[in-house]
């Protein structure tokens, strides 16, 4: 996949950014899917896995947290010459939205009026 607009080598300290953000975003929306979670349980919603599952949650949200932290210092760290072949990197990303987002690509090609393309 293509995502650079023919610009394959990018600074990786930006690259490392848009990763950070990426995982940012995912634990914010791990977060909510924990608070969600804990709001069916105790509105009385009968929780057929065990504990250990929705503790797993829990630790999914801070593992995700202490790796934007990890991510972002990483970033701020690396020299700005050092420098990396994005497509080479992002030929292993399936979901387009994100290939393009970490490739800093502002706009990614919308499907026609009518179609719909969850991922």
């Amino acid at each position: 996949m293509h995502t650079t607009s023919g610009q394959a080598d990018a600074p990786l300290r930006h690259l490392l950014t848009r990763i950070g953000n990426a995982v940012s975003a995912a634990a914010v929306l791990s977060d909510d899917c924990q608070r969600y979670v804990g709001e069916l349980v105790d509105g009385g919603a009968p929780v057929n896995h065990d504990h250990h599952r929705l503790q797993q949650l829990d630790l999914l949200s801070q593992t995700l947290h202490d790796l934007t932290c990890v991510l972002g210092k990483t970033a701020a760290r690396v020299s700005p010459d050092v420098t990396v072949d994005l497509d080479s990197v992002l030929s292993s990303v399936g979901l387009r939205a994100l290939a393009c987002n970490l490739a800093g690509v502002d706009t990614v090609q919308t499907q026609p009026s009518g179609d719909f393309e969850m991922f």
